[in-house]
C-alpha cells in the first residue's frame, strides 16, 4: 500500500465540504456541485447516502496503484460511509462510489447465518434488481 497522495487528500476534502446533508436533494444538483470530483459514472445509489452532520474521516486511506477506499462518519447514529475513488485517465483522484454501510448486516456481508441480500453480502450499499 502507498502513502496517500496530497491530490487524494484534497478531493477527499472537496468531497466532504460538498457532500450533500439531505437526501431530498436533486441529483443533478449535487452533481454540478460535486463537478469534476465525481468520477463521470459515479451511480446515483451513491449521490442518495446523505449525512446527517459534516462527514469525517475515520480510518486512513487503502491505496492501491489506481484505487483507493476511505471511510466515513457523520458521528451520532448515522451508519458509516464507504468512499471509493479512482484515478481517471490523466491520473486524478475522482469518487467513484460512496456506500453506506448496511443497515441489515452492519458491515459483516452475513444475516441470520446466511449471505446479505440487502447489500449483496459486501456489508455496503443496498443492492436491489
Amino acid at each position: 500500500m502507498d502513502k496517500p497522495s496530497e491530490a487524494l487528500e484534497s478531493v477527499l476534502e472537496r468531497v466532504i465540504d460538498l457532500w450533500p446533508r439531505s437526501s431530498s436533494e436533486a441529483e443533478v444538483d449535487i452533481r454540478r456541485r460535486l463537478g469534476d470530483i465525481a468520477a463521470a459514472d459515479l451511480d446515483s445509489a451513491s449521490l442518495k447516502v446523505a449525512a446527517k452532520g459534516r462527514l469525517r474521516i475515520v480510518s486512513g486511506p487503502i491505496l492501491l496503484k489506481h484505487a483507493a477506499k476511505v471511510l466515513l462518519s457523520a458521528g451520532g447514529d448515522c451508519l458509516p460511509c464507504l468512499a471509493t475513488f479512482a484515478k481517471d485517465e490523466h491520473g486524478s483522484w475522482r469518487l467513484s462510489a460512496m456506500e453506506e454501510q448496511c443497515a441489515v448486516c452492519f458491515g459483516s456481508g452475513i444475516n441470520d447465518g446466511q449471505l446479505c441480500d440487502m447489500c449483496f453480502a459486501t456489508g455496503w450499499g443496498v443492492h436491489i434488481d
